[in-house]
């Protein structure tokens, strides 16, 4: 496959739309709340049993890894990641979550149905439920484990980008939607898949991320949709930056940072309940003492104390002028106004993630605003990220799903409203899965074959090695790109009728078809790395730009 100079704005390019995709987010939108609202209980409590089965199982030995867990960290963004797997998600789309919520996404695909054994085969609902006690353990006789961060291991890793490096994989995600994208506009059969990346608000400040802003911008990559669980709290504590310095909220520092580097940015900041309040009359300064008025740090530690009388103190020294309207709220409504965050609304969720798939070619950032252990004892507290719920407090949540110890995991009927949408979600993703593999299968073989035509890949370069005791990796890459550059673009220059150098051997034409898969992700070291001859015109990428290099008449003697 060889690179075009690039991809113009609306041209066609070879995408699948067939049915077995399962396109039906608009029906998927007509979702009734009542019965989200159920499945996400039951996947809540049945994280949190997850977690505290796997750090009290009976066949640890002296020597066994920490199993850990973070049922606060789950907690915090339950309604985002179900609104993703139940709602917003094309069965071709890929996810990736922050390493600490993995559990929140095994409890859903447990629902769903959607773990599977290495052949291809699915679970029945009783090896589902028995995997759901294997969080961190070790595989006996074959049976399948989950591991603590999203692995390929877990049964239900089917489009999942692992998640062990923080900051990692919402970058991997922008590269691998600019390889969809170019497969498609090379003639190759492939979905079109979106790209949901949750992490955490301080995995937000990962110098990786960082890096990869402007080019996702810059590539106009509007399937890249990254999520920020801002619960405004860290490993360590809650986080307390300097609002002064920072010239506002952390949130507001994210979303400068991504508008300057061509982002679109969604702040969900607000439920439902707070909304109206705001419609009324002083909503505005209200409005302005939540976003603005109130530090993070004072509204968590707020929240984490719960008290209205503090709640009302601070609102009123924030801005004396809704006092009126803070007044005539109940204590009870008061502690559902500070506790009414948009990351816990899921209509308003549904909304944001739906308007960030809209855009076609922005990227695009979701600030969700959460608490950090929301539905637990440990909610809001500073050093909630490692707590873990006692088996008191396990076994209350299990009754109020009508769930025990003897049988935790147990799905919903498949005759109630919860089960009849879970098994045609889980059938959708199904199908889908299983026309992936075929597509796959597909491709695989036509490169298969391709390389057959020439005999197979040699089992040598034939690089010279006579430098390799003094050589270094950047040497010796140097080396194998110059000659598969040199052997990728010899049948290109002889049909410019230019000078291909040398008459390749028979050895290295059989490198022919492994040369034209070889691309790059750093075309910036293409001089350093012997990899310029091949980048020349070749950069993938959308048309911005007149070739003014070209328009000048001008050359540079590298090129």
């Amino acid at each position: 496959m060889r690179a075009q100079s690039g991809w113009i704005r609306g041209a066609p390019v070879t995408t699948v739309s067939d049915p077995r995709w399962g396109q039906n987010s608009d029906n998927r939108m007509k979702y009734d709340p009542d019965t989200i609202e159920q499945i996400i209980r039951r996947a809540f409590v049945q994280m949190n049993a997850m977690i505290y089965l796997a750090n009290h199982r009976d066949n640890t030995t002296p020597g066994d890894p920490k199993v850990g867990g973070h049922p606060a960290s789950c907690a915090s963004c339950m309604e985002l990641m179900a609104v993703v797997h139940l709602i917003a998600r094309e069965p071709q789309d890929y996810v990736c979550c922050k390493p600490h919520a993995s559990p929140t996404d095994h409890a859903l695909h447990h629902l769903m149905g959607l773990n599977r054994h290495p052949d291809g085969s699915w679970f029945n609902d009783a090896e589902s439920e028995a995997v759901m006690h294997r969080l961190r353990d070790f595989s006996h006789d074959g049976k399948a484990v989950f591991q603590s961060y999203h692995a390929e291991a877990d049964p239900d890793h089917f489009h999942f980008l692992p998640s062990g490096s923080v900051g990692i994989p919402p970058v991997v995600a922008a590269y691998l939607s600019l390889a969809h994208r170019y497969a498609q506009s090379h003639g190759w059969e492939a979905p079109d898949p979106h790209f949901w990346c949750m992490m955490g608000d301080s995995e937000f400040r990962e110098g990786s991320l960082m890096e990869v802003l402007p080019e996702v911008a810059e590539r106009e990559l509007g399937n890249v949709t990254w999520l920020v669980d801002y619960n405004r709290q860290n490993l360590d504590g809650t986080r307390i930056p300097n609002k002064r310095g920072l010239r506002g909220t952390d949130a507001d520092r994210i979303e400068r940072t991504c508008e300057a580097n061509g982002w679109e940015v969604i702040q969900v900041r607000h439920g439902k309940f707070r909304e109206n309040l705001f419609a009324k009359t002083g909503g505005g300064d209200l409005r302005w003492v939540f976003e603005d008025g109130i530090s993070d740090y004072h509204y968590q530690m707020l929240i984490w104390k719960n008290d209205p009388a503090e709640m009302r103190q601070a609102c009123i020294a924030a801005r004396k002028k809704v006092q009126k309207r803070i007044d005539g709220l109940s204590d009870d409504d008061l502690v559902r106004l500070f506790h009414d965050v948009g990351g816990h609304d899921i209509a308003v969720l549904v909304e944001a993630l739906r308007a960030a798939r809209a855009k076609t070619d922005v990227p695009c950032i979701v600030v969700v605003h959460t608490i950090k252990g929301r539905g637990l004892e440990c909610s809001a507290a500073a050093g909630n990220h490692s707590a873990l719920p006692d088996k008191d407090e396990i076994g209350r949540l299990l009754e109020t799903e009508g769930l025990d110890w003897d049988r935790p995991f147990a799905r919903f009927d498949p005759d109630s409203a919860a089960g009849r949408m879970l098994t045609e979600r889980g059938d959708e993703m199904r199908a889908a899965i299983s026309h992936h593999e075929e597509m796959k299968a597909d491709n695989l073989a036509r490169v298969t074959q391709q390389l057959a035509d020439v005999g197979g890949v040699p089992e040598s370069l034939n690089i010279n090695l006579k430098l390799v005791p003094i050589a270094h990796t950047q040497w010796m890459w140097g080396q194998i790109a110059a000659k598969l550059v040199r052997i990728g673009v010899h049948d290109e220059l002889m049909e410019a009728g230019k000078d291909a150098g040398k008459t390749l051997s028979d050895t290295e034409s059989r490198w022919g078809p492994v040369a034209d898969l070889i691309l790059t992700m750093a075309p910036d070291v293409g001089t350093s790395t012997n990899i310029n001859p091949a980048m020349d015109e070749k950069v993938y990428g959308p048309d911005s730009e007149t070739n003014w290099e070209k328009k000048l008449d001008l050359r540079e003697r590298l090129r």
